[in-house]
C-alpha cells in the first residue's frame, strides 16, 4: 500500500489568491516541487518569473538603505567581540533581551541597545541615516 495521496485542488485557489508555491507546499505539508507538479498537471497558467529590479514582486525601490550591511557588520563585531552585547536597554534601563539599533547605517559599530519596545518606538518616531553611495 502507498503513500495517501494529497488533495491539491485547494492549491489552484491558493495559487490564484497570490501564495506562493512554497507556501502553499507548507500548508499542505508537502513539497514547493509537488505542488508545481500538481498545478501543471491541472493547467495552471504560473505568474512570471521576474528576478531583477521592479519587474520582482520582492522589489522595494531601489538600493538597500544599509540596515543589513549594519546588522552583519554589528553580528560579526559582537562575535569577535569588538562590540560587547548589552543586556540592558538604554531608554528604559529594561533588563533582560535587548536589541541593537543603528541611528546611521554609515556607522556600523555603533550600536545602541534598546528592548523590543523601545526599538519600535524610535522606529515610529524617526528614520535612521541611511547608507550613502
Amino acid at each position: 500500500m502507498g503513500r495517501p495521496r494529497k488533495n491539491f485542488d485547494s492549491a489552484v485557489s491558493m495559487y490564484q489568491g497570490g501564495l506562493s508555491l512554497a507556501d502553499i507546499g507548507r500548508a499542505l505539508g508537502t513539497s514547493r516541487q509537488s505542488v508545481w507538479e500538481a498545478l501543471s498537471l491541472r493547467g495552471v497558467q504560473f505568474r512570471p518569473q521576474k528576478r531583477y529590479g521592479a519587474d520582482n514582486v520582492f522589489h522595494r525601490g531601489g538600493r538597500t538603505n544599509g540596515k543589513r550591511q549594519a546588522r552583519f557588520a554589528m553580528q560579526a563585531a559582537t562575535d569577535k567581540g569588538i562590540i560587547k552585547r548589552g543586556d540592558t536597554c538604554e531608554e528604559c534601563l529594561a533588563v533582560g533581551f535587548v536589541e541593537g539599533h543603528h541611528d546611521d547605517y554609515n556607522k556600523p559599530l555603533t550600536v545602541r541597545w534598546l528592548c523590543k519596545q523601545c526599538h519600535f518606538n524610535w522606529h515610529k518616531s524617526h528614520k535612521a541615516v541611511p547608507l550613502r553611495g
